[in-house]
């Protein structure tokens, strides 16, 4: 499968996440009001590789999802604005930490509700574990809207993150 390909299907895969909830949950802790989300892969891309594209925050429709992003700022504190192919409404979310030492990526949804998230941010990192080889980890936290099952959205979130993964491994190696 060509990467033009395969990216199609890993955004068909992002978009189903981020519409449904009909993929799993690694990991998941509950608050009153908070939830949290984590998922962890080993890959075979060199953290250097992998972080250069996700630090372009601005870039994420380049290797993420098809759609149209519309920009304001650069660097923390940007606002991307994301209106998706396959996902209802427009969503942004703003740049808090983009810290090229540690290799984190810092973001909060500050438009919209994806998946029925009222509030949500999100930290995805990079670790090298060799020099072909990186771990990813995110984290995300969240609150529901009122009526939307923390359950339902935890699933799709953990979707989301798993097909961005794949998502970014495609690129980086294409």
């Amino acid at each position: 499968m060509n990467y033009h390909n395969y990216k199609q299907v890993c955004c068909f895969a992002l978009t189903i996440a981020l519409c449904s909830a009909n993929t799993y949950a690694e990991q998941t802790t509950k608050g009153d009001s908070m939830n949290k989300v984590t998922y962890e892969e080993n890959l075979q891309l060199s953290a250097d590789s992998a972080w250069q594209v996700l630090a372009d925050f601005g870039g994420f429709l380049k290797w993420a999802a098809s759609g149209s992003i519309e920009l304001e700022g650069e660097g923390p504190g940007m606002i991307r604005r994301l209106n998706m192919d396959g996902a209802p409404g427009i969503t942004a979310e703003r740049a808090d930490v983009i810290d090229h030492e540690t290799r984190t990526l810092v973001y909060t949804l500050v438009e919209g509700n994806p998946i029925g998230m009222a509030s949500y941010r999100a930290r995805v990192q990079l670790h090298a574990v060799g020099d072909n080889a990186c771990n990813i980890t995110w984290l995300g936290e969240f609150t529901a809207i009122d009526g939307a099952d923390p359950d339902e959205v935890t699933t799709a979130l953990k979707g989301a993150y798993v097909g961005m993964t794949k998502a970014l491994v495609a690129y980086v190696v294409h």
